[in-house]
């Protein structure tokens, strides 16, 4: 998992998400979330393209990181869900509280 700081001028953060997202790395995403929240990010982009595998200790993370950054009043996006994401977020109807961000 990478945090990249937000960009000076657009305040947009970025967090890209690599290989299996479950119980053996469970708060990881949203502790790279918070650091976006805490460096006064407008948006945070979450890049799920390079996710191999989530399971619900995933899911449970995306949750939280939403509700953290609903609270501090910044937009959380996603941006290419792998196959594997967008099937979990489609299973368990939460697809649609998460926008997608614009291309790279």
């Amino acid at each position: 998992m990478r945090f990249d700081p937000p960009d000076p001028a657009s305040r947009v953060a970025a967090v890209t998400v690599l290989g299996d997202v479950d119980f053996a790395d469970a708060g990881a995403l949203l502790r790279c979330v918070r650091q976006g929240v805490v460096a006064g990010a407008f948006e945070i982009i979450l890049d799920l393209s390079a996710v191999t595998y989530m399971d619900s200790i995933g899911l449970r993370d995306m949750v939280a990181s939403l509700g953290a950054c609903a609270a501090a009043g910044v937009l959380l996006s996603i941006r290419a869900p792998a196959t594997c994401v967008a099937r979990i977020l489609e299973m368990t109807g939460l697809s649609e509280l998460f926008p997608r961000a614009r291309p790279a």
